[in-house]
């Protein structure tokens, strides 16, 4: 079957593939995702055509939709990596680190809940916790994500390590922080040894 994107008039060319069947009639025809996929990647001017398309959707929006289906591997999405360089993490101190995260492109920054890599692929004493981010917008996205040296000596954090990923929250919700926590190391330290004996019982050790 042909059809075309966009009004008669849009100047977009008919395109032919096949449509999905089913028992009941449909006021619009029904096309498989490899179909929108095929089309989106062997076209270099879709977004001008699905803004003809789309006419109630912003630029930005249709942007964003051509970038997804255009990730080579849906897996990675939401994966956060450490850049192409190590980092020294100083004894007895927090960092916050820079790292990319796959998203596509973003129109708007928003809140996400970071979770650490489970393997925990870097020194012992290098804690990374849970904590809420800021996915900056643009269409390479990065996220700030604080490291904790507990130890009394400099440790390095690997280049390219995946750090963790991120997962989408409704809402935020700011606490008045607590003075009475003593010091940060303390508490981050107890933090990661219960991490750590989790992860231990979680393989039947």
């Amino acid at each position: 079957m042909q059809f075309v994107l966009g009004s008669p008039d849009s100047g977009c060319l008919p395109i032919t593939a096949p449509m999905l069947v089913c028992p009941n009639r449909q006021a619009t025809p029904i096309i498989g995702y490899n179909v929108i996929e095929t089309i989106i990647k062997s076209n270099d001017g879709i977004v001008d055509d699905l803004r003809h398309a789309l006419p109630l959707k912003s630029v930005q929006s249709v942007q964003s939709f051509v970038n997804l289906v255009c990730e080579d591997d849906v897996k990675e999405i939401g994966d956060v990596k450490m850049g192409r360089n190590n980092i020294v993490i100083v004894k007895n101190s927090r960092q916050i680190i820079s790292c990319r995260v796959r998203v596509g492109s973003v129109t708007n920054k928003f809140n996400a809940l970071f979770i650490p890599n489970p393997e925990m692929p870097w020194a012992e004493d290098l804690c990374i916790p849970e904590t809420v981010v800021i996915v900056s917008e643009g269409n390479s996205s990065k996220v700030s994500i604080p490291v904790f040296n507990t130890s009394n000596w400099d440790l390095v954090l690997g280049k390219r390590v995946l750090l963790g990923h991120i997962e989408l929250v409704q809402s935020v919700v700011n606490l008045p922080a607590r003075e009475d926590l003593g010091k940060w190391s303390d508490t981050v330290s107890a933090s990661c040894k219960i991490s750590q004996q989790k992860e231990v019982g979680s393989d039947g050790a």
